[in-house]
Formats: C-alpha cells, sequence, structure tokens
C-alpha cells in the first residue's frame, strides 16, 4: 500500500482509485531502492539492491496493465482518456524492449528465486555438470543486467507515468481523519 497515500489518510474506494493506490505503492518502494543502490559501496551490494528495485519494477509493470483496464472503463472525460491512454502508450513503448527481461529477472534472480531451475528447466538441464553449468551462467547473464544505468529509462518511464496520472483527479477515495471516515474525491498523487 502507498505509503504517502496512507500518510495522507487516503484510502481507495473502487478499482480505479485502488489501480492508482498499487501504481504509487509499487513505484515509491521500486524508486527507494534505486536510490539506495547508489549508497552503497560495493559493486555487488549495488546489484542486490538493483535486482529488488526491478522486482519492484516489474510489480508496477503488472500494475499498469490494471490501471489500463481500468481507465478504459471509467467515466472520465474525452480529454482526461486521451492523455492518459498517451502516457500509457509512451510508458509501454520505453518499457516493451525490456519487459522480458523484467519478468524474467523478477521470477529467476528477483522474488522467486530457488537454489535450482523450474520445472521447465529442470527438463532440459537434468542433473548433468554441463547442463547446470548453463543454468549458472545464465543467472550470473541475468545478474549482470542488475545496473543502475541498464534500468535508468525504465525508471523514468515508470516515474513519469506516475506524475502524469498523479494530475488526474482518478478514482474516488475515503478519507479518514479523527471524526472518522469521510468520502472523498477527487485526489492528486504528491510528487
Amino acid at each position: 500500500m502507498s505509503r504517502q497515500l496512507r500518510k495522507q489518510g487516503m484510502w481507495p474506494a473502487d478499482e480505479l482509485a485502488r489501480s492508482v493506490w498499487h501504481l504509487a505503492a509499487s513505484l515509491e518502494d521500486a524508486v527507494d531502492l534505486y536510490e539506495a543502490s547508489k549508497l552503497v559501496k560495493t559493486s555487488e551490494a549495488s546489484v542486490a539492491i538493483i535486482k529488488k528495485a526491478l522486482v519492484e519494477l516489474a510489480s508496477f509493470n503488472d500494475v499498469v496493465g490494471e490501471l489500463t483496464g481500468a481507465v478504459a472503463s471509467a467515466d472520465l472525460s474525452v480529454d482526461s482518456r486521451m492523455a492518459l491512454h498517451q502516457a500509457l502508450r509512451d510508458y509501454n513503448r520505453i518499457i516493451e524492449p525490456s519487459r522480458k527481461l523484467l519478468t524474467d529477472i523478477r521470477n529467476t534472480i528477483g522474488a522467486h528465486r530457488t537454489a535450482q531451475p523450474g520445472p521447465p528447466e529442470q527438463k532440459k538441464h537434468r542433473s548433468t555438470f554441463d547442463a547446470w553449468g548453463e543454468w549458472e551462467q545464465r543467472m550470473l547473464e541475468l545478474e549482470s543486467q542488475c545496473t543502475r544505468e541498464n534500468w535508468v529509462d525504465s525508471f523514468n518511464a515508470a516515474i513519469e507515468l506516475r506524475n502524469i496520472v498523479g494530475q488526474y483527479a482518478l478514482g474516488s477515495w475515503f478519507e479518514t481523519d479523527s471524526a472518522g471516515v469521510k468520502f472523498y474525491m477527487p485526489l492528486r498523487i504528491s510528487k
């Protein structure tokens, strides 16, 4: 859940707001990890942090799909819908060349990693030394892609999309305060 929206006492009240909420949350974590990778002293530590940032960026990418569907079915002005669709197209154009690699990093060495290959890879690799060497080499190659420089455009595209989404009053929201829960709309995500 979004730390920034939670601090403001904002809670999603419909599908579009929930998509905005998840979009903001996944990017908060991704950007925090990306920035933290700049502060560590070793390249190994930076790679470890970037791997986790890429897991969050992959989550952001998944939420972009949810947001696209929510925007398509939402009651928005023509201008808002066109601007959001353009922002989504721009993001997808930038991320598309790296989307498969992003998913592969998350699923192989990021969030879902194990000490051995998954069932499809096990079938290929079996237990021969050479095949396991290939698997290890694949993991090393994926890890070599986990640098800030390789992903700066993708992170910037995600931030730009989040900023554009934040310019529009999307969804319905609950606002909480000491007097109880109040229905609130619209919301502007703070940058």
